[in-house]
């Protein structure tokens, strides 16, 4: 969260989860949602990508603040989208990853972690270096290396 969500501004949305929901360049979705529909879309003429709507209602709505992470979970199927306040610290690997991967920590592997990041598990760790979320990729490995040690100690 920053400044400009909390003021209602609208963002760059990823392209990967435009398309994934159908917004192409020229189209529009909207998303529902309980607190307030979510549009998403790509100008046809749009040099910089699709975009969402304003959040600040949404982050209200759950008390998130300035520096908190607002996490938006789309349903392709049911065409919307819930939000929910990120509160985990990846200084737990296992529980952080949990709630990025939004299932138990019992279920927190290393085959999970590969599917999750469309990744083979033989090369889990090189596919988290080319991801660029430096976050998630500290996490995974804390929570690798404590896994190889417990099977190994």
């Amino acid at each position: 969260m920053d400044r400009e969500v909390l003021r209602g501004s609208g963002r760059l949305c990823p392209a990967e989860i435009a398309t994934a929901i159908g917004v192409f360049p020229g189209r529009t979705e909207s998303l529902g949602n309980a607190v307030r529909e979510v549009k998403v879309g790509w100008a046809a003429t749009s040099h910089m990508g699709p975009s969402i709507s304003s959040l600040r209602p949404h982050a209200e709505a759950v008390g998130a603040k300035d520096g908190d992470v607002l996490r938006l979970v789309f349903d392709r199927g049911a065409r919307s989208v819930s939000t929910s306040k990120f509160t985990a610290s990846p200084g737990i690997p296992a529980t952080y990853l949990a709630e990025v991967l939004g299932i138990s920590e019992a279920d927190v592997t290393r085959a999970r972690l590969a599917q999750a990041i469309f990744a083979e598990e033989a090369g889990l760790e090189v596919a988290l270096d080319r991801r660029g979320d430096t976050t998630f990729t500290a996490a995974a490995r804390s929570f690798l290396a404590s896994i190889a040690e417990a099977h190994h100690g």
